[in-house]
């Protein structure tokens, strides 16, 4: 019983949904299905919140609401259908109710529809008014905004034409950057993702327009269009000026985006800053950790920890030796982490974290519990394993892993060559300097290559060769 569907979507319900959704059933406006749907919710939400009790079984709620009936499992299984049913539309119903704007122009089409004029009038007007008011004036806001318009815009049609014909220009006008800021924030996701995780072709439609569009918007005043073109450019050509300037817009109008549109500014933010540390600007990391404390004081990792924020947080804290920070923090924000990534993620941080305070067996018994599922996280897991084995000076278990590392890179199509490119780099690094420290190679001119190399763990690379002088 507690693998079904329904008990699935009741265990995200909060106690007052819980108790929302049994008012919800009460009603026969809403529940349809009639009284034994609630009067079978009523035995179920004994078992909540897990919904794993042994006595938590079909029969034995079915003979709590019918006690002299024999088991009709076909009688069952329509309460528990008819009760998902219910249930998906009670979180649909309660998602449009906090939905303001989707109310009111259901309400407008509602009012031009019955032809009632005059409060039609009223409310589109309350509704645009209270718009201009909102702080944030993303995309969203120009979607919204034309909605309205376009409402007004066809109520008037047939009834004051020239009311309507003024309307025009300033539909088009919200529909145009409504538009072109959302295709914005779809590029710079397709990049994002083909530079990072993928090497898909992701379509790009209209690009050349938009990116027109947006160089032609741009005003220098420090607004959304400004800010979002400048780090589309940043994302095109990579240039420094371009990551300065879009941190200094960002700081200028961020009360005016959307949390999740300012936490991607700083995923962008911090993902250039990365790259440009790995290529040896090492000013670079403490403006990473910056980024990432900021972070955290605005509280932009969303309801869910992602766990790639997680790892870049604890690595670039180790790398800084802020040793008690990323302790305090794996600590802090794990439970904020999804369940199915959490304790592998936080062992693996753990992991790092031992073998920065150079405990490199309880580092690797931390990475024994580890079983991730992402290709990208499995190889972060396998660089740390010969990290630990360089400094137990475990030479034929580093040749050992490298080998079968450099098998599975071959068979995974996955892995992006940009990032096939750092991993193989690292391995062979890797490789050439055990033997170095094992007396096998002369040092010669890896320094050199090492800093002109794009390679994974640059800096614990060049550290490891300083040993060597």
């Amino acid at each position: 019983m507690k693998e079904l569907k329904l008990t699935a979507i009741l265990k995200t319900f909060s106690k007052e949904e819980i108790r929302d959704f049994e008012k919800f059933l009460q009603s026969p406006f809403l529940n349809t299905a009639g009284v034994y749907v609630l009067n079978f919710f009523q035995r179920l939400k004994k078992y909540y919140p897990d919904f794993e009790s042994e006595n938590f079984t079909k029969q034995s709620v079915f003979k709590s609401m019918y006690p002299k009936e024999k088991y009709n499992d076909t009688r069952l299984r329509k309460l528990i259908s008819e009760t998902m049913k219910l249930a998906l539309e009670f979180i649909s119903i309660k998602n449009f109710l906090n939905d303001d704007h989707s109310k009111g122009m259901y309400m407008l089409e509602e009012l031009s529809e019955r032809n009632i004029d005059s409060i039609f009038e009223i409310k589109s007007k309350e509704m645009m008014k209270r718009l201009e008011a909102e702080k944030v004036k993303d995309y969203q806001y120009y979607q919204k905004k034309y909605d309205i318009i376009q409402s007004a815009k066809s109520f008037y049609f047939n009834r004051e034409r020239k009311k309507s014909i003024a309307l025009f220009d300033e539909e088009i006008n919200s529909l145009s950057k409504y538009f072109a800021l959302l295709f914005i924030h779809k590029f710079i996701e397709r990049f994002k993702e083909k530079h990072s995780f993928t090497d898909a072709n992701f379509a790009l439609p209209f690009f050349n327009e938009i990116s027109n569009y947006a160089a032609e918007t741009y005003s220098g005043k420090e607004n959304l269009f400004d800010l979002y073109y400048t780090e589309l450019l940043l994302h095109l050509t990579g240039e420094e000026k371009y990551y300065f300037s879009l941190k200094h817009i960002k700081e200028k109008v961020f009360n005016k985006i959307e949390i999740s549109s300012l936490s991607n500014i700083y995923s962008t933010l911090a993902n250039y800053a990365a790259e440009q540390q790995e290529n040896g600007k090492v000013n670079y990391l403490n403006e990473i950790f910056i980024l990432y404390k900021e972070i955290l004081k605005r509280k932009l990792y969303g309801n869910i920890f992602s766990e790639f924020l997680f790892v870049n947080i604890v690595t670039t804290a180790l790398r800084l030796g802020e040793i008690k920070f990323a302790e305090k923090f794996i600590n802090d924000y794990k439970n904020k982490m999804n369940r199915e990534v959490r304790e592998d993620t936080y062992n693996y941080c753990l992991a790092n974290i031992l073998f920065s305070k150079k405990k490199f067996s309880s580092s690797l018994e931390a990475i024994s519990k580890i079983n991730f599922s992402f290709p990208l996280h499995k190889y972060l897991v396998k660089n740390l394993t010969l990290k630990i084995y360089f400094e137990l000076n475990e030479a034929d278990s580093i040749f050992s892993l490298i080998d079968s590392y450099k098998h599975i890179l071959k068979r995974d199509k996955s892995v992006p060559q940009n990032v096939r490119m750092l991993i193989t780099n690292f391995a062979n690094f890797i490789r050439e300097m055990i033997r170095i420290k094992n007396g096998e190679k002369k040092l010669e001119d890896i320094e050199v290559r090492i800093k002109k190399s794009v390679t994974a763990e640059k800096l614990w690379l060049l550290s490891k060769v300083s040993e060597f002088k």
